[in-house]
């Protein structure tokens, strides 16, 4: 580019300003109100950008700044925390790239630069932009994940409470749909610190738990599950008839595994068992 060197220091020397006017401009055109706090990271992620340009006026590389995709991977991530959809983030590009070509054009013009160092500059302005969108999608993409990940882990722990209610044995209401993976966390997190504890008794009722659809078919194989995993008797209560069909086979193969009308029953066979024992000590 002709004149490159004074572009350049010009750049550099008024990076400051700079990110401040675009931050300002890009405010002032989509009519956002932001704090203060918020446009002070936005602006020192901007001074990067010039410093950036300034110092690849003559290097031949698209190299995209590391300031610059972490400031926008920490963009997406709050976006996420704060329930914004991803498209309202990514719709504030197109406008910021806009006014930075913007910028860069009138600043060579200004200083006699070429119409193809004017074009390189521009090329490298959109492939920051470019490789800011992509970071920006993944790092949403993936922390979405991360955090639906750990509101399904939160949810399947509060709905599979574990009630010690007698000496070794345990109440497990459920409550809702137990699905495949709902199933899978109880069985390797609640039922796993029931075997732990070398519990006589694990009384499992259904009556709050969704009886309808696939349901039915969850419901068995938790029990299927149980039966093979802990050395404790399991009272099922609460079951519809659907599921009392399904385990009328397992029944007859198990020994131990019980059906009961309701909690109250098996509550008063756990407490028989222990007299009966009490009893012939």
């Amino acid at each position: 580019m002709k004149n490159a060197t004074i572009v350049a220091k010009h750049m550099k020397e008024n990076a400051t300003i700079y990110a401040e006017q675009i931050v300002d401009k890009i405010a002032d055109t989509l009519g956002l109100d932001i704090p203060e706090a918020h446009k002070k990271p936005a602006r020192v992620m901007y001074e990067k950008f010039f410093e950036f340009l300034s110092e690849s006026l003559e290097i031949d590389t698209y190299r995209v700044p590391n300031e610059w995709l972490k400031w926008t991977k920490v963009n997406a991530e709050k976006s996420v925390a704060s329930g914004r959809d991803i498209t309202t983030l990514v719709s504030n590009y197109p406008l910021a790239r806009d006014i930075a070509t913007d910028f860069i054009t009138k600043m060579c013009i200004e200083h006699d630069g070429t119409v193809y160092g004017t074009s390189y500059l521009v090329r490298k302005v959109n492939a920051m932009f470019d490789n800011s969108i992509q970071e920006t999608l993944w790092a949403y993409e993936q922390k979405k994940k991360e955090t639906e990940s750990q509101l399904r882990e939160e949810l399947a722990e509060m709905s599979a409470p574990h009630v010690l209610i007698a000496d070794k044995t345990y109440l497990v209401p459920l409550i809702g749909t137990i699905d495949e993976s709902r199933a899978e966390y109880m069985v390797d997190h609640t039922f796993k610190e029931i075997r732990k504890s070398q519990a006589d008794y694990v009384i499992i009722d259904f009556s709050g738990a969704t009886k309808v659809g696939e349901s039915t078919i969850h419901h068995y194989n938790l029990i299927e599950m149980l039966v093979n995993v802990l050395y404790s008797t399991i009272i099922i209560t609460g079951a519809g008839q659907e599921l009392l069909r399904l385990l009328s086979n397992l029944l007859e193969k198990r020994e131990n595994i019980e059906l009961c009308s309701s909690v109250a029953e098996a509550v008063d066979i756990a407490r028989k068992f222990y007299q009966e024992t009490e009893d012939v000590e």
